[in-house]
């Protein structure tokens, strides 16, 4: 036996591990060794040497698949039923995963963001994954500088956060009148925004009929008390 070689990869026996048992082909009486068999069942029941299939085969212990003497497995079906084995193990472990966050996967908060907030410190205050609130909130990076508001996913409780005031939500709504209407000085997109209520689409129209120049009568005493006051 220590002189014997694998038939497969012509691997020595006496080189080999003492407690490895290859396998004795019934056809011709020459050896496999434990590791091409493992690279491949059907040397169990194929000989390449002599080229035919060998009904009898030793089967391991820890080998679930089942063959009969009739045919052999496909490719096919080797293949679907090691998926089966992986889906079955990954199925479980989703299992138990999943039932921590259904708990708390229908819940958020809204936090106002300030300006020494941080994406890690919101993580840690709140106690959910940075993940979860990039996802949630579609951030490509870890800068929340733009961001007025965040949603914090899969958090059960109170915002920890307080509330803008009267005057920061005015700010905020004149900015976003500047980026929708394209006005590039703040004080114009200040006047256009009180006389509008605070109102961006009034502010919006009245900001482009001014620019246009195509005002009803109403309209242009509104762009005369606004030209006068700009001045």
């Amino acid at each position: 036996m220590q002189n014997k070689s694998c038939l497969i990869c012509h691997v020595l026996f006496a080189s080999v591990s003492s407690f490895e048992s290859p396998f004795l082909t019934k056809c011709c009486n020459r050896w496999v060794c434990d590791g091409c068999l493992e690279q491949n069942k059907r040397y169990y029941s194929y000989c390449p040497f002599c080229q035919e299939v060998s009904i009898t085969y030793r089967k391991r212990s820890n080998d679930t698949t089942t063959y009969t003497d009739c045919s052999l497995p496909t490719y096919e079906e080797v293949i679907y039923n090691d998926l089966n084995k992986l889906n079955i193990t990954f199925n479980s472990f989703n299992e138990k995963s999943g039932k921590k966050l259904d708990e708390k996967s229908n819940y958020s908060a809204i936090h106002y963001v300030k300006k020494d907030d941080t994406l890690i410190g919101l993580a840690f205050k709140y106690g959910v994954e940075i993940a979860d609130i990039r996802k949630a909130n579609r951030l490509f990076d870890n800068n929340i500088i733009a961001r007025s508001t965040l949603i914090i996913p899969n958090y059960v409780g109170p915002s920890l956060s307080e509330k803008f005031s009267e005057e920061e939500e005015k700010k905020m709504l004149v900015k976003r009148f500047q980026v929708r209407s394209k006005c590039i000085d703040p004080i114009e997109a200040k006047f256009y925004m009180e006389h509008s209520n605070y109102n961006i689409e009034n502010g919006k129209y009245f900001y482009s009929l001014s620019r246009i120049g195509t005002m009803s009568s109403s309209n242009q005493l509104f762009g005369k008390i606004s030209l006068t006051a700009l001045s």
